[in-house]
């Protein structure tokens, strides 16, 4: 097994409660924890509406982990009822996390 710590960051547009918003969506990673899903964060910068959402997931191999945290943050994105139009062209930082998998 390979873990995964993947990082997206982007810009929101039109958050009238970024805030409360990005507590949904840490809430809904929380939710979907599991023994392959570990160590989600949620960081916000209001002033710019910068988010930055990570999470550690575990699979067969790299890209399998990678595949399943980026699923699970799209996922937590969509249960706190945000959007992803643009999911493709969103900055993504992911390395093999020092965990035991």
């Amino acid at each position: 097994m390979k873990a995964v710590r993947l990082t997206r960051r982007f810009h929101v547009l039109g958050g009238e409660d970024l805030d409360g918003h990005t507590d949904q969506v840490m809430d809904e990673l929380l939710a979907l924890e599991s023994d392959v899903i570990s160590d989600a964060d949620v960081s916000v910068a209001l002033t710019d509406g910068i988010v930055e959402i990570s999470i550690v997931a575990s699979g067969e191999d790299f890209d399998a982990a990678l595949d399943l945290a980026d699923a699970t943050i799209r996922t937590a994105i969509h249960a706190a009822d945000g959007h992803t139009p643009q999911w493709t062209a969103v900055a993504v930082a992911a390395e093999e996390a020092l965990v035991d998998a």
